[in-house]
């Protein structure tokens, strides 16, 4: 897999800063580099991409202070 081999040169030239460990006790304050994501039919979706739906909606972090802003905005289809 492609990813995967990118994700662990990544991870041989940049040992220090970054690991494709999964556990969390055993990272060591690194960046852990998730290659398992980037496949077919995967559903974790990053922040601010917007959905390929009609009218589509967008994934964002969320924080409950933000609720007033978002529940304001009125949206329509494209």
């Amino acid at each position: 897999m492609f990813c995967e081999a990118v994700a662990r040169l990544l991870v041989r030239d940049h040992s220090d800063i970054a690991t494709v460990e999964r556990a969390v006790s055993r990272r060591e304050g690194r960046v852990y580099i998730d290659f398992m994501q980037n496949r077919r039919e995967q559903t974790v979706v990053p922040p601010y991409v917007v959905r390929p739906v009609e009218a589509a909606s967008v994934s964002m972090p969320w924080s409950g202070t933000s609720w007033k802003r978002i529940s304001a905005w009125r949206t329509s289809p494209c």
